[in-house]
């Protein structure tokens, strides 16, 4: 049993579950909803009888045929009801919860699968790196990564050093009696100074005009 607070009267919330007990309500009452930051009335809908585990329950709300409330029976708060009605709960009443209940079950499905095909891949990983463990530990040569290829598994990778050629543009402003003078007058500095304004900014990347692997080297 739950004190809820609506506005400066405190009100006692029960469990679907114990009004359904006590026969206070039945499936198909009118109720207020006990809600995290108002109350809320709707249709009490609840599941048929269930097989393994708890018998779920919805409370919808006619005009925006929505559902306000959902969970197992014992967990769902009723903030007052049965509230007094003429009318029959619709069937499509029945329906909506049903749907919500359908696309809890379907989402609950799919975590279970993405879980499942995580776990089986750690578990693949975890084999890979076993087996590139044995193959380093026994000198297997090329052939085991050949195989590890054509199985569509991962082969054993290597660190190595590459020296690399890189041709970079920059503009460098630079001051003399002509085009040559000025050209002349750039040194080492000027361009490691704009390489680094450019690396400030953010624009190095699309001063790269060329680049041209020499070397490669073992860790």
């Amino acid at each position: 049993m739950t004190a809820v607070v609506e506005g400066s009267a405190a009100v006692v919330s029960r469990s679907v579950a114990e009004l359904l007990g006590t026969g206070v309500v039945e499936a198909g009452s009118v109720v207020w909803a006990a809600c995290e930051r108002e109350s809320a009335a709707g249709w009490l809908v609840v599941e048929r009888v269930v097989t393994g585990r708890e018998r779920r329950c919805a409370i919808v709300m006619p005009d925006a045929c929505s559902v306000v409330a959902s969970g197992p029976i014992s967990q769902v708060q009723v903030a007052a009801g049965p509230i007094p009605t003429e009318e029959l709960m619709p069937p499509w009443v029945s329906a909506i919860a049903e749907a919500f209940w359908g696309g809890q079950d379907l989402r609950a499905e799919r975590d279970a699968a993405r879980a499942a095909v995580r776990a089986q891949e750690e578990r693949l990983e975890s084999i890979v790196d076993a087996a590139h463990e044995f193959a380093d530990e026994h000198s297997l040569c090329g052939d085991f990564d050949e195989f590890m290829i054509r199985e569509g598994l991962r082969p054993r990778s290597h660190d190595y050093v590459c020296e690399v050629n890189a041709t970079v543009r920059v503009r460098i402003p630079a001051s003399g009696r002509d085009a040559d003078e000025a050209a002349g007058r750039i040194d080492d500095d000027m361009v490691v100074a704009a390489l680094a304004e450019l690396r400030s900014t953010g624009l190095l990347s699309d001063a790269l005009m060329d680049r041209d692997v020499v070397d490669t080297e073992e860790a």
